[in-house]
């Protein structure tokens, strides 16, 4: 045996010993495999030093992710072979002591340094282990490998600590580094922004296991082309990364084929498309302003589902300053009581009868002009200013049908939306609680409409409203339902009282 854990005791544990000796030494990672069901999970993880995208499920995904992205390059040959699955179980039969395996190799710590690690394989039924099952123990012997090349010096760990899942510069550090490159460095520099589109729903679909791995193999390409051409790259949340290189070290429709064949390895539909966004360079532009126009561009790439990459332009800013002068505009508009909801009947298809209403919101000036919906309402989602303009026209609803029961008309229910924005950001059952008790009506003069793709993106948030709203009285109808999104699980777990097909 190569000298590692053994070589610091004088014999061997007894076969009934060996797993009890095991399992109460410092080991620093403990994984159960089952090759032969191609199956594996992790008994004991220390998130703060090794890399470990997923914490069970295929082998076959994690050997391939160690020996593609974690092994030092020199030992890959080693460890692919005594790691893959085909003849696994006879290499450990005919090791010197059956059963048991043991060999060494560098594999990337959390602090981005290859690290020398002992690896213990330990199967066979003499140890008390079932069978088919092998336990996998990894040891940390940097510092003895350190004394043996009389290596003493202290590593230099003051630098911010990256993502555990991805290994990259989290959002401060990125920005932090990014500003001291281009203070330093001269050239025609690219930020990178890019974005995997609806991967909430992705993980929902494929499961959380599945998402963790796909953010780390992403993560994973672009840490390593930052460091084969002098870059950075960070992964700034959710399904937000970040690389800034050299225009002439990048070729961004590759990147794109790279991060796009991750995704579509699970078949994915166009939905999970990722996007990219492109900034050049321009003058002493800082980190953050830099950022922020890739960031503007990716925007824009998602708006087109045939070209995925996009690249900044004056126009995008120009177009972002129009933005932001309506939604000031709009500000001023509520308190000037220019927007205005208009009811559009709800007419039973059989009897001709009105049965109810929708709530339409309408922005009309003071100088008799209008502005249309379709341009206001995405620019408010856009930014998250919807809620309050629905907050707005749910409190002049309220107030309106008070004053038609006040004149002794029946009750005639109005339909009112709810964004998703809306749900993230306030207490939706509350706020709708506050107003019928302020104006004193049933709790089924208001309907609740739901976006389909609230639903999707926000299914488990969603159903908890759903629940309570409908307890309360409230009905509440899912909105354009088969508009890209909808499945009968969702309909049956969410419990709607009714849904509004989408034309």
């Amino acid at each position: 045996m190569e000298n590692g854990i053994f070589s610091m005791i004088p014999e061997l544990p007894k076969h009934e010993d060996m797993l009890n000796y095991l399992n109460h030494s410092a080991y620093d990672e403990l994984l159960e495999l089952d090759v032969s069901r191609n199956y594996f999970q992790a008994l004991y993880h220390m998130d703060d030093k090794y890399y470990l995208p997923i914490l069970e499920g295929s082998y076959k995904d994690l050997y391939e992710y160690i020996v593609d992205h974690l092994l030092h390059p020199e030992d890959r040959d080693k460890y692919a072979s005594l790691m893959n699955r085909n003849g696994f179980a006879a290499r450990l039969d005919a090791a010197a002591v059956p059963g048991i395996l043991e060999s060494h190799f560098r594999i990337r710590g959390i602090d981005r340094d290859w690290r020398w690690v002992d690896q213990v394989l330990v199967s066979g039924e003499q140890y008390g282990l079932p069978a088919n099952i092998v336990y996998c123990y990894i040891y940390d012997i940097q510092n003895m490998k350190d004394r043996e090349e009389g290596v003493y010096s202290v590593r230099d760990n003051a630098h911010a600590k990256p993502d555990p899942l991805t290994g990259l510069f989290q959002k401060k550090a990125f920005f932090a580094q990014g500003e001291k490159v281009l203070s330093v460095f001269s050239g025609s520099w690219l930020m990178i922004s890019i974005d995997l589109e609806h991967f909430k729903l992705f993980n929902d679909w494929y499961g959380w296991d599945t998402g963790n791995l796909v953010l780390a193999r992403i993560g994973a390409g672009l840490r390593k082309k930052a460091e084969e051409v002098g870059g950075l790259a960070g992964y700034l949340d959710n399904d937000d990364f970040a690389l800034l290189v050299l225009e002439k070290d990048i070729k961004i429709q590759e990147l794109y084929d790279r991060i796009h064949h991750v995704l579509a390895e699970y078949g994915v539909s166009v939905g999970f498309l990722p996007a990219i966004g492109v900034s050049r360079r321009t003058g002493d532009i800082s980190i953050m302003n830099f950022w922020d126009q890739a960031a503007m561009a990716c925007g824009k790439a998602k708006e087109n589902f045939k070209s995925r990459i996009c690249w900044f332009s004056t126009d995008m800013l120009e177009e972002t300053e129009k933005e932001y002068r309506l939604i000031s505009e709009f500000q001023k508009a509520l308190e000037n009581h220019e927007i205005r909801f208009h009811l559009q009947p709800q007419v039973h298809a059989s009897t001709g009868n009105i049965v109810g209403a929708e709530a339409l919101a309408r922005w009309f000036r003071k100088d008799g002009g209008w502005i249309s919906p379709a341009l206001f309402v995405p620019v408010l989602e856009k930014y998250g200013f919807v809620t309050d303009l629905d907050k707005f026209i749910w409190e002049e609803v309220a107030s309106w049908i008070r004053s038609w029961l006040d004149r002794g008309n029946p009750l005639l229910p109005v339909s009112v939306n709810v964004s998703q924005i809306d749900i993230f950001t306030i207490n939706v059952p509350v706020f709708f609680e506050s107003l019928i008790r302020k104006y004193d009506l049933p709790w089924n003069a208001l309907k609740i409409e739901i976006t389909e793709s609230a639903c999707a993106e926000e299914p488990e948030n969603v159903s908890e409203v759903t629940r309570n709203l409908r307890a309360m009285g409230f009905p509440v109808l899912m909105d354009d339902f088969g508009s890209g999104y909808s499945s009968l699980n969702m309909l049956h777990e969410l419990e709607m009282d009714a849904i509004k097909l989408d034309a």
